[in-house]
C-alpha cells in the first residue's frame, strides 16, 4: 500500500520564523521606508516659498511687492544665507502677503543685510531684479539654501538659467558686481536704523522686536493700520 506523500516542511530562519513571513516583514518595512521618503519629499516641496507666484498676481517693482497706495510698508532686512531668514520667508512672510499685501493694506520690501558672507548672492538677486525676476530668484535662493549655501558664482548663474533669465546680461552683471554698492548702501541704512542681525523687520519705519514672529508682526501691522486710519479720518 502506497504511503501518503508528506507535505514539504516550510523553510524557517535560524530563529524558527517561516521564511515567507520574514520576506513579508521585510517587504512591509521597505514600503514603510519608501512612504516616509515620499512624505518627506512632499513636505519639503510644500516648504518652497510662493512669493514669486504672488508677484505674478500683485504689483511688483524690483524688491517691492504690493500696491503703491498701501498705507503700511514692511521692510525685511534679510540675508540669503541666514536660516532664520529662510524660516521667515517660508512662514510669516507668506501669511503677511496673503492677509495684508493681497488686500492692498501692506507693501513688502526686501532689503539686504549681510551677516553670513552672502554678498554675491545679494548682488545676483539685484541682477535678477534688473530682469523683473527678483522674487522668483529670492524664492530659488531660499529653496537651495540648505543644500548649496554658501552659493558659488556658477550656482548663482545656474539658478538664473533655470529661471529663464537672459544669461549674457545676468553673467556680466554677476561677474562685475554691478549692484554691490546697492547692497552696501542698504547695509549702512540698516546699521543706522539699529539692525544687528537678520531677519530684522520694520513696520512703517519702526523696528519691531521679534518682528519675524507672526503674532508680533501681525500686531504691529494692525497697530500701523489703525494709526493710518486715524490720520486719514475726519
Amino acid at each position: 500500500m502506497a504511503r501518503p506523500k508528506r507535505r514539504p516542511r516550510a523553510q524557517t530562519t535560524p530563529e524558527g520564523r517561516p521564511v515567507q513571513t520574514l520576506w513579508l516583514v521585510l517587504g512591509l518595512s521597505g514600503l514603510a521606508v519608501l512612504v516616509l521618503i515620499v512624505a518627506g519629499m512632499l513636505s519639503r516641496s510644500q516648504e518652497i516659498p510662493q512669493t514669486a507666484q504672488y508677484a505674478e498676481e500683485l504689483p511688483a517693482s524690483g524688491k517691492v511687492l504690493g500696491f503703491p497706495e498701501a498705507p503700511v510698508e514692511v521692510w525685511d532686512f534679510s540675508d540669503f544665507h541666514c536660516p532664520h531668514c529662510r524660516t521667515f520667508a517660508l512662514g510669516p512672510a507668506q501669511q503677511l502677503i496673503e492677509e495684508y499685501v493681497k488686500p492692498g493694506k501692506v507693501r513688502l520690501v526686501y532689503k539686504h543685510f549681510i551677516v553670513l558672507r552672502s554678498y554675491q548672492a545679494a548682488n545676483a538677486s539685484e541682477c535678477a531684479a534688473e530682469q523683473g525676476k527678483f522674487w522668483a530668484y529670492h524664492d530659488y535662493l531660499f529653496t537651495k539654501q540648505e543644500s548649496d549655501a554658501p552659493f558659488t558664482p556658477e550656482e548663482l548663474k545656474q539658478y538664473a538659467n533655470d529661471l529663464g533669465l537672459d544669461m549674457n546680461a545676468f553673467s556680466q552683471c554677476v561677474d562685475s558686481g554691478k549692484y554691490m554698492d546697492v547692497v552696501l548702501q542698504e547695509m549702512e541704512e540698516g546699521r543706522a536704523l539699529g539692525v544687528r542681525g537678520t531677519p530684522t523687520i520694520f513696520v512703517n519705519g519702526q523696528l519691531i522686536p521679534r518682528g519675524a514672529l507672526w503674532p508680533d508682526l501681525k500686531a504691529a501691522v494692525e497697530q500701523a493700520l489703525q494709526a493710518a486710519e486715524t490720520r486719514g479720518g475726519p
